[in-house]
């Protein structure tokens, strides 16, 4: 179990503690540089649980994203923290797609865009199967905390966002 806490203190500053253990299946370990704590901006951090695979795959989406648009906009390093989190919805929905059309789409040598334009073609227990599999997918559990300060609201303020 993953410990990740994060407060706003009286003077409005960010607060925030993480254990730095990683559990797999056989075993819990604590490795020489955490993977559960990473640096989303100049004054934005995300702290992560569940599974490691799943979120370093998010942040490093979020990172190259980040940087990317720092490459364009070189004074851009003050992101809004909700823009962030709303980057990383968009990154989890990202490998949640890819993850169904792996599994579900990719037998059928189909992906989503083709499943709904080709339907005619398909039987309607196959598109229903097909339907009710993507329904029913379950990503493996994760949780994150998005904490930082921003100016979104006129001056410096805190933001603290639970995933």
């Amino acid at each position: 179990m993953s410990v990740c806490i994060a407060a706003i203190a009286v003077d409005g500053s960010v607060f925030a503690v993480s254990d730095r253990m990683l559990s797999n299946t056989d075993a819990t370990y604590e490795p020489k540089i955490s993977k559960k704590v990473f640096q989303l901006s100049e004054s934005c951090f995300a702290m992560n649980a569940g599974h490691d695979g799943i979120q370093a795959e998010i942040m490093g989406m979020m990172q190259s994203i980040n940087y990317a648009t720092l490459e364009i906009n070189k004074d851009c390093w003050q992101f809004s923290v909700k823009g962030l989190v709303d980057l990383y919805m968009e990154c989890y929905n990202r490998a949640k797609r890819k993850r169904i059309s792996d599994s579900i789409f990719a037998p059928y040598d189909l992906d989503q865009a083709s499943f709904l334009s080709r339907q005619k073609e398909f039987s309607e227990v196959f598109i229903r199967d097909l339907s009710d599999q993507v329904a029913r997918f379950q990503m493996p559990e994760t949780a994150t905390i998005i904490a930082g300060v921003d100016k979104s609201t006129g001056g410096i303020q805190p933001h603290i966002y639970s995933i």
